[in-house]
């Protein structure tokens, strides 16, 4: 079952010609998101929903912001390098991506509102920027198998005439001579003979993620209690693309040497939420957070196309350049809500540890049709696609705790962990496993100046079905270094 539900989603663009993919993978993309941010917020694996006090705090609760006493700015930059181990068909097959970012710029202005005699003794304004999502990777992997994507191309255009064949797939290889006419008056088969087997290659490169603005003010009442608010501009930018390439054996009797089919996705859109939060310390050793992220709610465009080229012994066949089909549409993707409750221990001068739990329904994802009745006069009702959501998903708890060590008073280390179950269902998760994050760092503090340096490491197991029969196992891990410099005033 969920096999054949699985393969249903990631493989949803070769079914494209309705111009309906979005789906249950493009809701838990958008909404399985891992915090990023400045070095000490990523030192300490994002643990920061009781602390506050750091540029990136208000992605956890947004009060914060209402530790800092002193207006603050600061900016950072990161190193990420994504290393995926892919195997298939006992073959085994690395490779690695590197980019360079700025993951976290804000600033903070801290006003002492003492003198009104309110119980209140400074607010705060704030503005930052986080990349909370890094879509940078790139996946191969390789081998022989007794199956084609041919033979999947060939099934969509049962039944169908020649000049109804989805676009996106059927229509390409048989343009290609790719395919041909099963014989039978209403199919179609690979132009294959039943005992080939075909080298199979493919690269699949994603790039983009997902940068947040974040508005934010905040109360400090007597150091006891702080209160915050913050409105999150979310903006995405998101490209999916692979090149999938067949090699026949040498020794076939079939007319198709080889082929490529590529295929690119292209998703942009912005959306918004609001974060409320509080931070109590009930004592001198102990601080309690809590703080509610409502839902985001999503402008999304998709834009696709693919293209393909087939190498048979009597000639090489293209898709003209006016040909190649292209796909665009328009929609809406409400992702689910959070609350978040933290506890955080102080030692004095010494340290401090914190401890965010994180309740996020999955279930709570939705897609719907747009607004724009100019450009889509029959909206699609999403019916399906958002019982599948609610049948394959599931509420989890994120955790995450972070403890910082000061060293002769302006100097500290740092150690961080987070644990991310993945959101499905058990009996649709198939291999794929909970996201694990070690962290650590170091930092120093000078009279108005801060340095931080962090070291984080994220890994995540899952399985890629290109199409039914044909699966590749992938164990990714990614690597961030962060540097941040902020500067009091």
């Amino acid at each position: 079952m969920f096999r054949k539900l699985f393969f249903l989603s990631s493989f949803l663009y070769f079914s494209t010609y309705n111009l309906t993919a979005q789906n249950v993978i493009d809701a838990v993309r958008f909404s399985n998101i891992q915090t990023q941010g400045s070095a000490r917020f990523e030192s300490m694996a994002g643990a920061f929903g009781a602390l506050g006090a750091d540029i990136s705090s208000n992605q956890i609760n947004p009060a914060g912001y209402g530790r800092f006493s002193s207006s603050t700015v600061g900016i950072s930059f990161h190193v990420n390098s994504v290393n995926a181990k892919g195997s298939f068909q006992e073959n085994n097959l690395e490779t690695k991506k590197a980019n360079f970012k700025m993951p976290s710029i804000g600033i903070v202005i801290s006003k002492d509102i003492s003198k009104n005699n309110n119980g209140f003794l400074y607010n705060q304004f704030g503005f930052s920027y986080n990349r909370i999502e890094n879509f940078t990777g790139v996946k191969r992997y390789q081998g022989r198998i007794h199956k084609s994507l041919l033979d999947e191309f060939a099934s969509y255009g049962q039944g169908l005439d020649p000049n109804n064949l989805p676009p996106f797939t059927t229509m390409l290889a048989w343009n290609t001579y790719a395919i041909d006419p099963d014989g039978s008056g209403n199919g179609y088969v690979a132009n294959l003979a039943p005992t080939d087997t075909m080298f199979q290659k493919r690269t699949i490169t994603t790039k983009g993620g997902i940068g947040e603005y974040a508005f934010n003010y905040s109360l400090n009442y007597l150091n006891k209690l702080y209160f915050g608010g913050n409105l999150g501009i979310k903006a995405i930018n998101y490209s999916d693309s692979y090149v999938h390439s067949e090699i026949n054996d040498p020794n076939s009797v079939a007319l198709i040497d080889s082929f490529n089919y590529e295929y690119t996705l292209r998703t942009k859109g912005s959306g918004f939420n609001l974060k409320l939060g509080a931070i109590y310390l009930p004592t001198n050793f102990l601080r309690l957070g809590l703080a509610f992220h409502s839902k985001t709610y999503y402008n999304l465009t998709d834009d696709w196309t693919a293209d393909m080229t087939t190498y048979r012994s009597d000639s090489v066949y293209t898709i003209g350049e006016n040909y190649i089909p292209v796909g665009k549409y328009k929609y809406r993707l409400r992702t689910p809500g959070k609350w978040i409750g933290s506890v955080g221990i102080i030692f004095g001068k010494m340290g401090a540890i914190n401890l965010d739990v994180e309740y996020v329904n999955y279930r709570e994802n939705q897609l719907r049709s747009t607004r724009d009745f100019a450009y889509d006069p029959e909206p699609n009702d999403y019916a399906y696609q958002n019982a599948e959501i609610k049948d394959m998903l599931r509420p989890v708890v994120n955790l995450r705790i972070g403890g910082e060590l000061v060293i002769a008073s302006n100097y500290f280390i740092r150690l961080g962990f987070a644990h991310y179950p993945q959101p499905y269902k058990k009996e649709y998760s198939g291999s794929y496993q909970a996201s694990s994050v070690y962290s650590c760092g170091v930092g120093f503090r000078l009279k108005r100046v801060n340095f931080d340096l962090a070291y984080k490491l994220q890994n995540n197991n899952f399985d890629y079905i290109a199409y039914e029969g044909s699966t590749a196992h992938f164990k990714n891990s990614s690597s961030y270094f962060v540097g941040t410099f902020a500067f009091r005033f």
